[in-house]
């Protein structure tokens, strides 16, 4: 049986179907497994026991170009992204069968609307994430059941070594709504350095260097690797963490997928959209009237108050990596 598995981006999302190919490889070892994603996220895959033949979308690449380069007929394709790029793709290849993962889109509306109005009316999801949703595509084949121990799973070769305790942290975010005050986290960082004098290690983008090095500045024990490595070299070094504390981002899901305890700041976003991390975790939120604004965030508060971020503190935020690190010691 040869299956095509299409999800193009982002960097989370990409990472999150990694507990749908586990699943898939899991239960039929014989499968010969395709993956079609962006260029710049095909490095995190590569390699990947559960994936036989990786393809990715070139840069300026149109999809016409990408399915002659495919050139192949599939028993199912699973279309995990569902969007204009996916659809396209999914109707030029030949597959005996199509299955297409379930959005919410009313639903996530619905919630972003606080039930108002006529939104009362659409039904509440049944499923309570992605991963789920993504994991019932498999059930007209195979006996899955939706099981909390099924998460997103990175496999690596090689891992780098630090002094322990290791703490990542991920002080940016796509949207700055999504981030943390900067001046809490170097609160957080010096008050953990008293308490356990751990290795902090900063990971970030290149769009988050100002950020890391503003941090790195007013702090000890910091290495500081924001910009500076690829996502694979990433996902090495962040490995060797006892524990990670992030914003809602893709590098969270990245520290779930290599199996490290993640503490993280939810602010414009909530559970019902399907995107919280499984895995050891601690979800740190504020229960206000304004949330949720936004289903990916966005650079400015409607508020102009930023209050579901600032009002998490760094003592909580400090109280639930010590609970972890306890583990550790």
């Amino acid at each position: 049986m040869k299956v095509l598995v299409i999800r193009f981006s982002s960097l989370g999302d990409v990472i999150l179907t990694t507990a749908f190919l586990y699943a898939l490889r899991k239960e039929c070892s014989s499968c010969e497994i395709w993956y079609v994603t962006k260029s710049e996220f095909a490095e995190i895959l590569k390699d990947q026991p559960y994936i036989d033949r990786l393809i990715y979308l070139e840069r300026k690449e149109n999809i016409i170009h990408l399915s002659k380069r495919i050139d192949a007929e599939f028993d199912c394709i699973f279309d995990l992204h569902n969007n204009l790029r996916s659809t396209l793709l999914r109707n030029i290849i030949k597959a005996k069968k199509v299955k297409i993962v379930e959005k919410h889109i009313l639903y996530r509306y619905k919630l972003l609307k606080k039930s108002k109005g006529l939104t009362k009316f659409i039904k509440n999801r049944t499923t309570k994430d992605v991963v789920e949703d993504e994991l019932n595509l498999l059930k007209p084949y195979k006996h899955i059941k939706d099981d909390a121990n099924i998460k997103p799973v990175l496999y690596l070769n090689r891992t780098k070594s630090f002094k322990k305790p290791v703490i990542a942290v991920a002080p940016g975010a796509r949207w700055k709504t999504k981030q943390w005050p900067t001046e809490y986290f170097i609160e957080l960082i010096n008050k953990l350095d008293i308490y356990y004098n751990p290795t902090i290690l900063l990971f970030g983008s290149k769009d988050e260097v100002k950020i890391a090095d503003n941090i790195f500045s007013k702090s000890k024990n910091v290495l500081n690797f924001v910009g500076k490595l690829s996502i694979a070299e990433t996902a090495s070094y962040m490995r060797s963490s006892d524990v990670a504390v992030s914003n809602d981002s893709g590098l969270m899901h990245m520290a779930i997928a290599l199996d490290i305890p993640v503490v993280a700041m939810f602010g414009p976003t909530v559970k019902g959209f399907g995107f919280f991390p499984r895995g050891r975790n601690t979800i740190i939120e504020k229960n206000l009237e304004c949330r949720p604004c936004s289903m990916h965030g966005s650079n400015s508060c409607k508020m102009n108050t930023y209050e579901c971020m600032r009002s998490i503190t760094p003592s909580e935020v400090f109280d639930a990596v010590s609970n972890f690190l306890e583990d550790k010691i």
